[in-house]
């Protein structure tokens, strides 16, 4: 991005008449730039210049799903569990719009990265029936991710199957697994 970047400030300087659109690449050079240093700075653990960069990202564009998710997920590594929360909802109440095939231009789609971070924050905070609130929201919200939201419910249902299991809690782990295999009978070693 910091090579795009240098390019577009060039590209401004010899076309001084087109400035606004070099400024717009620049700018968005540089809010990449700054989401993909972030990312890098939080799979390296290094919490500090992770926030940091997203800060920078979301100061350049506030309302940016990508941006949001990522400063959540910084929030959600740090176990500030209240501020990843807040990050993730925004960003899930902020869904893409699907452009395929299937005659959904346009149409919203569930923010999966969301979805998946939210659940996560309650699965840390034991807030089940939470979790089983917002998925049935979800799943009237958006019906063309049903399938979607059953998977990602699978994969919730598993976690917490494995947690019940470290407690040597096989019976609620059995159930849980159960309903996981029900919603998405292709992922059946869940």
């Amino acid at each position: 991005h910091a090579e795009a970047k240098s390019w577009f400030v060039r590209g401004a300087k010899q076309q001084p008449d087109q400035t606004d659109k070099w400024q717009g690449l620049i700018e968005t050079a540089g809010f990449w730039g700054a989401l993909k240093e972030a990312e890098r700075a939080r799979n390296a653990g290094d919490w500090a210049s992770a926030a940091q960069h997203a800060s920078k990202a979301l100061a350049m564009r506030p309302h940016d799903v990508d941006a949001l998710t990522e400063k959540a997920s910084i929030h959600l590594g740090m176990k500030e569990y209240a501020e990843a929360e807040r990050l993730f909802r925004l960003a899930l109440s902020a869904p893409v719009a699907a452009d395929n095939a299937e005659g959904n231009k346009g149409k919203p789609t569930l923010n999966q990265t969301a979805l998946r971070g939210v659940l996560t924050v309650f699965l840390a905070q034991q807030r089940l029936a939470e979790a089983n609130g917002l998925l049935e929201n979800l799943r009237q919200q958006f019906t063309a991710s049903r399938q979607d939201i059953d998977m990602i419910e699978a994969d919730f249902l598993s976690q917490e199957a494995e947690k019940h299991l470290a407690q040597g809690e096989t019976s609620p782990a059995i159930q849980l697994l159960e309903q996981a295999v029900k919603l998405n009978p292709q992922a059946a070693w869940t």
